[in-house]
């Protein structure tokens, strides 16, 4: 789960806040099956899974749903929204 002060978000890379994103997503749930998950938060599994596996990026909402969800806290609610805004920044394509 990605830690870091979001003051250091923009010093990293587009391509490295996607992976943290990608990797505190699925570390926040952890051992809950995908299924269940879509499941609670009205999502299709494809949709999850796309999130998580960095087919596409997550709108901010969805992102703050799912965090909320996990009981993520707060201040790495903001990181993990901050490094979202920072990999989808200045035409940077999510791959």
């Amino acid at each position: 789960m990605f830690t870091g002060d979001a003051s250091i978000v923009d010093s990293l890379t587009p391509s490295i806040a996607q992976r943290e994103v990608r990797a505190s997503l699925r570390e926040a749930r952890a051992d809950r099956p995908c299924d269940e998950v879509a499941m609670d938060l009205k999502w299709s599994l494809l949709k999850l899974l796309r999130v998580e596996q960095g087919c596409r990026p997550p709108r901010v909402d969805d992102l703050l749903q799912i965090l909320t969800h996990y009981g993520v806290d707060d201040s790495v609610c903001d990181a993990l929204v901050a490094l979202t805004k920072r990999a989808t920044s200045e035409g940077n394509r999510w791959t």
